[in-house]
């Protein structure tokens, strides 16, 4: 459901507007996906994997911006 609702965001918003609007989502989530404990629940390492290809296809955005 999670990973439903941020490709359908990502995909009818635009990838720039989308990525500036779920930024402070993102950093909200930062002490949920990256908790004090080492064990991880599945949730959890499924937040940190959208959390990864969002830093990703940000850095890709900002790449092509500057070349």
């Amino acid at each position: 459901m999670l990973l439903f609702f941020f490709f359908f965001f990502f995909f009818f918003q635009g990838f720039e507007i989308a990525l500036e609007q779920t930024t402070l989502f993102t950093l909200a989530l930062h002490y949920y996906i990256y908790p004090p404990s080492p064990s991880l629940s599945e949730e959890q390492m499924q937040l940190r994997t959208l959390l990864n290809m969002h830093i990703s296809i940000d850095m890709y955005i900002h790449k092509q911006t500057i070349s």
